[in-house]
């Protein structure tokens, strides 16, 4: 990993001790200033050259980390905060130094060097470094919400507020993978940042072909030529816009090109024509010349390619379409062993993990522990893919309490939410919408894809009437996200 440092006066001392005790682990080592001891030097230059060097690597997908100190850290870390893209957080034990990393995904910390011994601050550092970010899905929508409002100064809402947005699920990341498959893979790809903050990263896959289009869960990877590849993880802000002659199926045609923002539009079949799903082993649909979404609601595009509008963090663009990245919790070119190393630590994915291993590995994880199920199905290391919405439908589907402990929950119907989650997912990437009730008249399919209310049973309808089952739908918090399900229909097996 490479550490970037930087300091004032105050922790001169400290900083260059630290230099020989990181390479001393293993690590490349940038030291940003200053160079001598000067009581009266200003320690915003050097600290805002570390940041911003933290930021290019990480943009260009290089492992990195920032460490700054000053006599109490707190102007260092106000400084650090100044560039666009860190996150530093001032730490003062080891707990607050791993909860940095660990559920704010920091990429500088702050040490106040009068503050502390030096064995202290190496100890803060070292736990700091050797702690990863938890990818939890609370953690995740709240880095999104900074991000957000970083990029674009719109403060959106959290899920707790009403009329609040749900994260992409795994059904829309495949759809997109699927989108780049028909579209991209193959072309030599202009790749740009027009909003800037992605240069370094953008000129790594500039000029490249891009060769195959990947989803796993909630991630992309899109991998170029000479082992680069792009991985995108959209939280919950995150959305690309396509245009130009790109694959267009009802759902696609009815949110004007945009793919990832999860229940923002229905699904119009009288208007664009799909009575039925869509064949996805195939094809998204017959190639359509459409306008981006953020450009003015019609659907023909006049001109190629087109302007990029608002905060666009990458550009990829060939002949005769185009794509454009905003608001990603996650944007950064790796290697082919980065990306393998995120992959490791996911849970199974249906559409990628096909054989009964994938099953098994997905029983034994749920039956080990006594972490709630309603947890489990939003553990991301469990099982790839599943957000709220699916969660939510899973549980109801299979009359399921989601407080039940995963090694009580008998070891056929956990198979049976596999096997179900296999199936709504492939419903999802088909459709392009969360369709999760069964046995639909073609009326009420229809009804069903413009209408969120009318394609779930219990997904945000609380205080309304149980489908079936007594009682109402109701709302809990369950592990920092919103939880909905029918009491009076889902229980504990054997009670």
């Amino acid at each position: 990993m490479r550490i970037h440092l930087a300091t004032d006066h105050a922790g001169l001392d400290f900083s260059k001790h630290l230099v020989g005790h990181l390479e001393a682990a293993g690590h490349e080592v940038v030291d940003h200033g200053p160079d001598g001891y000067d009581p009266l030097d200003d320690y915003p230059a050097f600290i805002i050259r570390a940041a911003q060097a933290v930021v290019r690597d990480q943009a260009a997908g290089v492992e990195t980390l920032g460490v700054v100190f000053g006599g109490s850290g707190n102007g260092e870390q106000i400084a650090a905060n100044k560039v666009e893209g860190v996150r530093a957080a001032l730490v003062w034990n080891e707990s607050t130094a791993q909860l940095a990393r660990q559920h704010n995904d920091a990429n500088v910390i702050s040490i106040g060097a009068r503050q502390h011994t030096l064995d202290e601050a190496v100890a803060l550092i070292d736990a700091f470094v050797a702690e990863p970010f938890s990818f939890d899905p609370r953690h995740e929508r709240r880095i999104a919400q900074l991000t957000e409002f970083e990029e674009t100064g719109a403060i959106q809402p959290g899920e707790h507020t009403p009329g609040s947005r749900a994260m992409p699920e795994g059904h829309s990341i495949h759809r997109i993978a699927l989108q780049f498959r028909h579209n991209f893979v193959g072309h030599r790809i202009a790749a740009s940042s027009p909003q800037g903050r992605f240069a370094d990263g953008a000129a790594q896959i500039d000029g490249k072909v891009l060769i195959t289009s990947v989803a796993v869960g909630k991630h992309l990877f899109l991998e170029f030529e000479e082992d680069k590849i792009l991985r995108v993880h959209l939280g919950l802000y995150g959305a690309w816009d396509f245009a130009g002659e790109i694959s267009a199926d009802a759902t696609i045609a009815s949110s004007g090109g945009r793919m990832g923002q999860t229940n923002q539009r229905g699904t119009f079949l009288d208007q664009y024509g799909e009575a039925q799903p869509l064949d996805f082993g195939s094809s998204i649909g017959a190639p359509r010349r459409l306008r981006m979404a953020e450009q003015e609601k019609q659907t023909e595009l006049d001109t190629f390619p087109p302007p990029p509008v608002g905060a666009v963090r990458v550009r990829l663009l060939t002949e005769t379409a185009v794509a454009d990245l905003r608001g990603p919790t996650a944007c950064e070119v790796i290697d082919p062993q980065q990306a393998a190393a995120v992959i490791a630590k996911l849970g199974p994915d249906p559409l990628v993990h096909t054989g009964p291993e994938a099953e098994e590995a997905f029983v034994r994880k749920v039956r080990k522990t006594t972490k709630p199920i309603g947890l489990l199905l939003m553990d991301q290391s469990v099982v790839s893919g599943i957000g709220n919405v699916y969660r939510a439908e899973l549980l109801f589907r299979a009359r399921l309490d989601p407080h039940t402990p995963g090694r009580e929950v008998p070891e056929e119907l956990v198979r049976q939410l596999w096997r179900d989650w296999a199936h709504l997912l492939e419903i999802g990437v088909r459709t392009g919408q969360m369709m999760t009730k069964d046995e639909l008249s073609e009326e009420e399919w229809a009804r069903a894809m413009a209408d969120q209310q009318e394609r779930h049973y219990v997904y945000k309808r609380h205080g309304l009437p149980s489908p079936r089952g007594e009682g109402n739908v109701v709302i809990e918090d369950m592990g920092g996200r919103n939880l909905y399900w029918a009491p009076g229909w889902q229980s504990r097996p054997g009670s």
